[in-house]
């Protein structure tokens, strides 16, 4: 196939070089080569059709050199470099295609945009990087990586013509040139320049609820600047003002001065987590994804990219300790029944994760536009149309999670699923916490065994995201336990502290510092020494048994040390006013930045080179549109809610104190 677009290059070329024709030579005879088959494979797929006819008019075009004709031939994809490092992205040019508007015979001849989703034949794809020494040098589980390759071909088409008669058109050049590929075609694949973006049955519903939240908002900014104007106090109807909640955002004030450093370290996990969601987006939109996960990751510098599933057990476990923390400090003040713990968690994470389920939906489509636009759609938008009650109903880790909406809230599902658990644990540590968390151990040890059992089933490899197949450790919620449970453990040696203090001498302080740094760096770093030597399964299952539980031990102890006064200089580093006002921005930050990276993408015309000075590079443009776009979700939907959760608690506490002895 190659080699007749190398011909058919070299035929027009030819034909229109005053200097190639000869006595003996005719270079339109060698374009007839061409021009033939194509007409009689597109009279006999298409007869009778308009489709066929300004097909036809295209290969006229293109034997006379008209400019129009040669620009939809230039618009379709031919084959481009890195084959062999696994550029699977052949878009031509969007452009190009979709400005070709010419009037042949008095009629209109238009370009139309179509991606082609093809995959190789199982033998061409085994003959192909069989031949690729970085392929050859690489552990036999990571080959699952080329299995799955999915090729896009750009296609510059009449806009009389339709993806069926293309589908002809294919079948029977499969056939002819026994062409060693399979596609599938939807009408959803193709683009005109005055195409008109279908709205969904639920697009008018969802405008008009932004549009009475914004109204609302409105009102109770305009409420808030009058009754301020005139000195009196505000009010339930000042929760959504956005002047207030502005202030709010900004203030460096923390009701819980010992927790503070807790900021500093959310922020630090959110962007370790962002600009690895970012690496791994550019592997799939650049022309050079094999050595990306074949070359690039395996690197020592890099090392810490490969490493980022330790910053989600971070959130887990500091959602652990918070739970334990605020929950027993809670208890300790008034009786809280438990279905109202329930309810202040949905009422506080629900509506943001409603929005941006909402903007996926529905405001997605209208700010995309190119070659890109149908992978990214069916991530965002269709995933959500089909999968929304899994998010919602935070069970995506386990039910359709190859087809997750908002595809990263997995993490959500899991913590909500362990959040169920509050009343129960909060009920055994303030009765009974040595046999709590004596039960806690055991737990613990049981999901270490189903980890274990699991890598070792399965034959699983050191990196715990990139590896394919990862379900069954890295979205299950057994396998999290530890992490949660440690931060558990540490959120009552906290809320001990506060009632006793913890006393550390200087020296065992040291020492344990220097243990922990020496744990943190080497579960960073070990990856890469793995990768050295030969696979062994039972070292990749202890690796992935005791990670997690040594990661989340250190963390927990830099936290339990700075905010018992024992790191000072950290504390303030972690405490920094910054840190605690984009730490108030850390959830809404997770729930928009994919979102933002996939809209960016798609705006893309032409695969990228992957290299780490790109992904720093697009890193600080990302992450200024993510923090705008995470402050815009948080004035209009986390803020007045957390804030009118916040005025009813105070006010139910107030009515309903009671000391509990």
């Amino acid at each position: 196939m190659q080699l007749r677009s190398i011909f058919l290059t070299a035929a027009i070329f030819l034909s229109h070089n005053p200097y190639a024709e000869s006595k003996f030579f005719k270079p339109k005879t060698l374009l007839n080569f061409f021009v033939q088959p194509m007409i009689h494979v597109v009279n006999t797929s298409l007869n009778g059709t308009k489709c066929a006819e300004d097909l036809r008019k295209i290969v006229s075009g293109v034997y006379n050199m008209e400019i129009w004709a040669m620009e939809m031939l230039d618009a379709s994809s031919k084959f481009d470099m890195g084959l062999l490092t696994g550029n699977t992205k052949l878009y031509g040019n969007y452009d190009l295609c979709i400005s070709v508007q010419n009037n042949v015979k008095g009629s209109a001849v238009d370009g139309q945009y179509c991606t082609i989703p093809f995959t190789l034949d199982d033998y061409l794809k085994k003959d192909l990087y069989n031949s690729v020494a970085i392929y050859q040098k690489n552990k036999p589980h990571e080959s699952v990586i080329i299995d799955q390759m999915t090729y896009y071909y750009g296609l510059c088409i009449p806009t009389s013509c339709t993806l069926p008669n293309v589908a002809k058109i294919w079948s029977k050049l499969k056939i002819l040139l026994h062409l060693p590929a399979q596609t599938k075609f939807q009408e959803s694949q193709c683009y005109t320049k005055d195409r008109k973006i279908q709205p969904s049955k639920i697009d008018p519903y969802i405008f008009f609820l932004f549009s009475c939240i914004f109204i609302l908002e409105l009102a109770s900014t305009i409420y808030d600047v009058y009754i301020r104007s005139k000195k009196k106090e505000p009010n339930i109807f000042v929760c959504a003002s956005w002047y207030t909640n502005t202030k709010k955002l900004l203030s460096t004030h923390c009701e819980n001065d010992t927790l503070k450093c807790l900021y500093g370290v959310k922020v630090i996990s959110s962007v370790w987590i962002i600009i690895t969601h970012l690496a791994i987006t550019k592997v799939h939109f650049s022309v050079n994804p094999l050595y990306a996960a074949f070359e690039w990751l395996h690197r020592v510098e890099n090392s810490v990219f490969s490493a980022t599933p330790f910053a989600v057990d971070t959130f887990f476990s500091t959602s652990g300790m918070l739970v334990v923390v605020v929950g027993l400090k809670v208890f300790d003040m008034r009786s809280v029944h438990w279905a109202l713990l329930y309810m202040h968690r949905i009422l506080r994470i629900g509506p943001a994760l409603l929005a941006i389920i909402a903007v996926n939906v529905t405001f997605v489509k209208y700010m995309v536009e190119g070659p890109y636009v149908v992978h990214i759609l069916h991530e965002l938008k269709t995933h959500c149309e089909n999968n929304w009650w899994t998010t919602l109903f935070f069970v995506n880790n386990f039910v359709r999670n190859s087809e997750r909406c908002v595809p990263h809230t997995w993490y959500l599902s899991i913590d909500t699923q362990l959040y169920l658990t509050t009343p129960l644990l909060i009920y055994c540590l303030r009765k009974k916490p040595k046999h709590t968390f004596l039960g806690i151990t055991l737990i613990c040890i049981l999901s270490m065994l189903y980890t274990w059992h699991v890598v070792v089933k399965n034959n699983y490899g050191f990196i715990m995201y990139w590896d394919v197949g990862v379900e069954g450790i890295y979205f299950s919620t057994i396998s999290r336990l530890p992490a949660w449970f440690v931060g558990t453990f540490f959120g009552y040696v906290l809320y001990r502290d506060s009632h006793k203090k913890i006393r550390i001498s200087k020296q065992v302080n040291l020492a344990l510092w220097a243990l922990v740094l020496s744990a943190i760096v080497a579960l960073v770093f070990y990856q890469k020494i793995s990768f050295q030597g030969e696979y062994k399964e039972y070292i990749s299952a202890f690796y992935h048994t005791f990670c997690r539980l040594f990661w989340c031990l250190s963390v927990c102890y830099i936290i339990l040390s700075c905010c018992t006064g024992h790191s000072k200089l950290v504390d303030s580093f972690l405490s920094h006013p910054v840190f605690i006002v984009m730490g108030k921005l850390t959830y809404s930050l997770y729930l928009v930045h994919v979102t933002v990276i996939f809209v960016v993408m798609a705006h893309r015309k032409h695969p990228g080179y992957f290299s780490s000075f790109e992904i720093w590079f697009e890193f600080c443009g990302h992450f200024m549109i993510m923090l705008i776009s995470a402050t815009l979700l948080f004035l209009v939907f986390e803020a007045p809610v957390f804030s009118f959760l916040k005025l009813k608690t105070r006010k139910y506490s107030n009515q309903n104190y009671k000391k509990v002895t």
